[in-house]
């Protein structure tokens, strides 16, 4: 009888293990899809899509043989985002390096120029000064009416080369934006998740009884910001934020409504007052958001609210708690 309870001991703690192994794994794919170093929006965001399903697949697993053909796939997806991303880097490194040159080119183009025509206003004004000893009225005027007509063609030029250098320089201000994924070709790091893709994967996490943290950034001050900004620069701002966000709390990110952005993020053993106050302090403050090569500098006032589902809680309880703290954000 002993020989028998302390077999049966040793199989449930192997299957305790087998499930705490599992948890972890599962664990893993979805932390290496959350923090996958963007290199490229779309591509991070298929990468993300990717290792999403894998763990949904690792879920369901019932064999050794699938956990072990779903750990091949994690290897494969890994190693081809590794080659893409460091394609892309390769590229972004080539365009840097020609956009520098270009840039060296320009100023030692400007510095030249400077210099000839600081020779040619010496001449000038070496020519007044000789001028200056004439005894010949007529003559004075007639070389001062000359010296002004060079000193005026030399500036007028100087204008014109000066137009064309600014146009250059902006070309490749334009193409550095391009080269470093700048926020007028692409979200800055984050695929946001609509309100429906929220809602659903709230009441998936909810189905499968799992616990987790909700978290909402409200922009106090949107309407003011409208007020002032144009619609598109303000949607890059909230991108920017949602970036943020994402960078400090993890989990999946997605707009809640047009002034409130939602994360769904790990439990927080320790509560999420700790998570909340980080979260302000990363998203409150200034964006700089480029537009057409010139910067312009918005300010998010946010609020933030946490709400954390344990393990076994009612969902219609978790609901109504859900509902009191978005009403209570919209009124801040």
């Amino acid at each position: 009888m002993i020989s028998i309870r302390k077999s049966v001991n040793e199989i449930e703690r192997l299957g305790e293990l087998h499930k705490t192994a599992a948890a972890c794994y599962e664990l893993a794919l979805r932390a290496m899809a959350v923090y996958a170093i963007e290199v490229d929006a779309r591509e991070a965001a298929e990468f993300r899509r990717r290792v999403q399903s894998l763990e949904a697949g690792w879920r369901d697993a019932g064999s050794p043989e699938k956990m072990r053909e779903i750990h091949s796939a994690v290897s494969g997806e890994l190693r081809d985002y590794r080659d893409r991303a460091g394609a892309r880097l390769e590229r972004l490194r080539r365009d840097l390096e020609a956009s520098a040159k270009a840039v060296e080119t320009f100023t030692a183009g400007i510095a030249g120029s400077g210099a000839d025509y600081g020779q040619k206003m010496e001449q000038e004004l070496h020519r007044l000064e000789r001028l200056a000893g004439e005894e010949s009225i007529e003559e004075m005027r007639r070389g001062i009416r000359v010296a002004a007509t060079r000193i005026a063609a030399s500036l007028e030029q100087m204008r014109r080369e000066n137009q064309l250098a600014v146009a250059q320089l902006r070309d490749e201000i334009r193409l550095l934006h391009q080269a470093r994924g700048s926020p007028r070709s692409a979200s800055p790091a984050v695929e946001l998740l609509s309100r429906l893709k929220i809602d659903q994967t709230i009441e998936q996490l909810l189905s499968r009884n799992a616990p987790f943290c909700l978290l909402f950034v409200n922009i106090r001050n949107l309407q003011r910001i409208e007020a002032r900004h144009p619609h598109a620069l303000v949607e890059r701002a909230i991108e920017e934020a949602a970036a943020r966000l994402q960078n400090t709390a993890g989990g999946a990110v997605g707009r809640w409504s047009a002034q409130c952005l939602a994360a769904i993020v790990d439990p927080q053993p320790g509560g999420a007052m700790a998570l909340a106050r980080e979260v302000t302090r990363k998203l409150s403050g200034g964006y700089a958001v480029q537009d057409d090569g010139s910067a312009h500098d918005i300010a998010l006032e946010i609020t933030v609210g946490t709400l954390n589902r344990a393990r076994d809680e009612e969902p219609a309880a978790f609901a109504k708690k859900m509902a009191r703290l978005a009403a209570a954000l919209d009124q801040a």
